[in-house]
């Protein structure tokens, strides 16, 4: 994240405590790997955070190798992965879970993609404007790679039955879009914070759920 350590390490402690508060309203599996988001958010931002204090320095530039490694498998193939199949299992929608199951399909093939360049090429994490700016060697164009994490990540939760699903989805659309204009050499590392703190709000969803007795508004 933007400039420095600090905002990461504070991010992952509080999204730890929201992650065991949502994960404590959970009543069904098909629920649990959404209820990880936030969690899953604090150990990559802890991660960044850490890799902050090793940018730069000489003696620890096989462990700032694999920070960035860690950082860039939870952005480039655990999310792609992770967050339509999230959305997919809670969806009780057999057409909608159609529709869903494409995106997924979609995100299992760019993970697969970027895991193979993040294995067997070149990768790194570099200070640009008190931002860290990341990059792979992974070939292809920009646009359609763009696209097809953006259709993964982003769109499937447009699909979803239920309405807060689809308004969260649209304020992550729109918390990208502004990190894509504001920050260009650093559109990972700060989406992925703001990405971050919007899971938080996953907290909300659950214990909604948990207070109207499991009936939540559908579409």
């Amino acid at each position: 994240m933007c400039f420095g350590p600090v905002p990461s390490f504070a991010a992952s402690a509080v999204l730890g405590a929201i992650g065991v508060a949502t994960l404590s309203k959970v009543r069904g599996k098909r629920e649990i790997l959404l209820a990880t988001f936030p969690l899953l958010f604090a150990i990559q931002q802890f991660n960044e955070g850490l890799l902050w204090l090793t940018i730069g320095k000489g003696d620890s530039v096989a462990l700032q190798q694999g920070l960035t490694f860690i950082f860039l498998l939870f952005a480039l193939v655990l999310w792609p992965i992770f967050s339509p199949l999230s959305f997919y299992l809670l969806e009780p929608d057999a057409q909608r879970r159609k529709v869903m199951g494409a995106f997924l399909t979609i995100g299992a093939i760019i993970g697969t993609y970027f895991l193979y360049y993040l294995l067997f090429d070149t990768y790194s994490a570099t200070v640009i404007g008190y931002c860290i700016t990341y990059d792979t060697a992974a070939p292809g164009s920009v646009t359609v790679l763009n696209l097809a994490y953006v259709l993964a990540v982003l769109a499937t939760s447009l699909f979803s039955s239920y309405r807060p699903i689809v308004l969260l989805g649209l304020i992550n659309i729109a918390l990208c879009a502004i990190t894509a204009i504001a920050f260009v050499n650093a559109h990972t590392s700060v989406w992925c914070f703001f990405a971050a703190l919007w899971s938080s709000l996953l907290y909300l969803f659950f214990r909604r759920q948990r207070v109207d007795g499991g009936s939540l508004p559908k579409n």
